[in-house]
C-alpha cells in the first residue's frame, strides 16, 4: 500500500476513526495539536492513529480537500458533522480528483480555512 502524506480516514472501530498517512513529523505534530492525547492513540500493529469519532469535523476543517475517507466510514463521520461539514464531506467522499470549481469552493468555504 502506498501511503499519501495527506491523512485518510480508513475506517472506524468501536466509535473511533482509523487515520492513516505516510510518516511525516509535520502531520503528526498537526494531529497532536488538534486532538488531545486522551482522544488519540498510535496503534503500532495496524500503523494507524486511532482518533475519537468526535474529532471528524476537526479533521475535515484542518485537512479539507486533502483528507480522503473510506466509503464505509462516511456514514458514521456524517453523524458527527454540521450541515456545512457534511457538504464538504460529500465533495471529498465523491470526488477522486476535485474539479477546479469544487477546489475553489473549498478554498472560499469558511470550514476549509486553516487556523
Amino acid at each position: 500500500m502506498i501511503l499519501s502524506l495527506s491523512p485518510s480516514i480508513d475506517g472506524f472501530t468501536g466509535g473511533a476513526l482509523d487515520v492513516r498517512f505516510a510518516y511525516s513529523p509535520q502531520t503528526i505534530e498537526r494531529l497532536k495539536a488538534l486532538i488531545p492525547f486522551y482522544d488519540r492513540a498510535w496503534d503500532k500493529e495496524r500503523k494507524v492513529w486511532v482518533v475519537a469519532m468526535d474529532y471528524a469535523p476537526v479533521l475535515l476543517r484542518e485537512f479539507g480537500a486533502d483528507l480522503s475517507i473510506d466509503p464505509n466510514a462516511v456514514g458514521p463521520v456524517m453523524d458527527t458533522c454540521s450541515n456545512a461539514e457534511r457538504s464538504m464531506l460529500r465533495l471529498i467522499a465523491t470526488a477522486t480528483k476535485l474539479t477546479p470549481v469544487a477546489a475553489q469552493w473549498l478554498e472560499r468555504h469558511p470550514l476549509a480555512v486553516h487556523t
